[in-house]
């Protein structure tokens, strides 16, 4: 069992966080033996007391920016009264998702580098495309990994721990490749664990982010060539958050992040990175 670090909160409330807030001290090989061991027990459980998982729209009822100014006995009084309606009210549950041998497993966390994996739930509807993953010794629906418990966490902040890593990774391959993707595009690679990237966090939560291939970083297309300058290969806003002015936000962050005289956009562009 892997022993996950908690904030010193001392003697006041605690709040609670998600994957990016607790993930933060934990390693790529931490995060996969407690994974390891979630799929021993589930291997040799009984069939017949399986488990499941509910993905409910609750997020919908209760706005985080409206959280983030109430105060957290407030926070605790709504979210019991929510729990209760829950029980009288099943229509606010969209599906329960059975937890079998059957439908769990490892997700290539950095693309073709296996290295490293998630464990992954996935629908029987959809056995392509991951509801929930296995973090920090628990079940997290992919909506809620996007989101944080540190209101310090906002505007474009660059990627540097794990639990970053995770959310970018839910934003690429989830959000984007599996839900918001017009037809006809091109999906962005996987992002590698070094690449540099910035994610968009707004309202407590994660909207978007960019890529950069640094001068000097390989080409992924030709193996012995580098980039002569600074590269902006990936650039997203989910849907509900664009019009808003996100977009020339990250690229007056992309002009200001780097001191070269030149820098350059991926080509083609996307139909999405002209968004």
């Amino acid at each position: 069992m892997i022993a996950v670090p908690q904030k010193d909160v001392g003697h006041t409330d605690a709040v609670m966080e998600f994957p990016v807030d607790i993930l933060a001290m934990l390693s790529h090989e931490e995060l996969e033996r407690c994974a390891e061991d979630y799929m021993s027990d589930l291997l040799h459980s009984n069939p017949d007391e399986a488990e499941s998982f509910a993905l409910s729209n609750t997020r919908q009822c209760f706005p985080y920016d409206l959280l983030s100014v109430w105060s957290v006995w407030l926070y605790y009084e709504v979210m019991t009264a929510l729990c209760l309606s829950l029980c009288d009210n099943p229509s606010l549950i969209l599906c329960q998702v059975p937890i079998s041998v059957s439908n769990v497993g490892t997700v290539p966390m950095y693309g073709a580098d296996l290295t490293h994996k998630l464990l992954a739930l996935f629908a029987p509807e959809d056995p392509f495309t991951a509801v929930a993953l296995y973090l920090a010794g628990q079940w997290w629906a992919v909506e809620d990994v996007l989101k944080t418990a540190d209101c310090s966490r906002t505007g474009l902040l660059k990627v540097k721990t794990l639990g970053e890593r995770v959310v970018l990774y839910v934003l690429n391959r989830i959000m984007y490749r599996a839900k918001e993707m017009n037809k006809n595009e091109v999906p962005f690679l996987c992002h590698h664990h070094s690449d540099y990237a910035k994610i968009l966090w707004k309202d407590g939560e994660a909207v978007g982010f960019y890529s950069v291939k640094p001068k000097g970083s390989l080409c992924s297309s030709f193996l012995t060539q580098r980039y002569m300058l600074p590269v902006m290969d990936s650039i997203f806003v989910r849907k509900a958050h664009r019009g808003q002015g996100h977009g020339l936000q990250i690229l007056e962050d992309f002009v200001d992040s780097f001191k070269e005289d030149t820098l350059g956009l991926k080509f083609p562009l996307s139909h999405t990175m002209y968004k």
